[in-house]
């Protein structure tokens, strides 16, 4: 329940909008300075390993960063998690 993870009251008063995944996670904060990205496809063509190897191959081939696959699916850079793939499938 992200109101009871979040102090709502200090987001209602510093206009920060409170927004929560449908895959649930528990809260994460957005500020200046992340980047995020959404991947919108047909059910059909999804998987999340498919998914996070096509970031992989954008942030290898074009920045130059050795950015890998974990077993979860999950994206990481020299052992620490950089991303996971939260998709809303159309």
């Amino acid at each position: 329940n992200p109101w009871k993870e979040c102090n709502v009251r200090l987001l209602q008063d510093h206009n920060i909008p409170l927004i929560r995944r449908k895959s649930g996670g528990g809260t994460v904060f957005h500020d200046i300075g992340n980047t995020n990205y959404t991947l919108i496809m047909p059910r059909s063509n999804f998987t999340r390993k498919h998914s996070a190897e096509l970031v992989v191959r954008a942030l290898t081939t074009k920045l130059g960063i050795s950015a890998y696959v974990t077993e979860r699916h999950d994206i990481a850079i020299q052992g620490l998690k950089i991303s996971l793939i939260i998709v809303r499938i159309i």
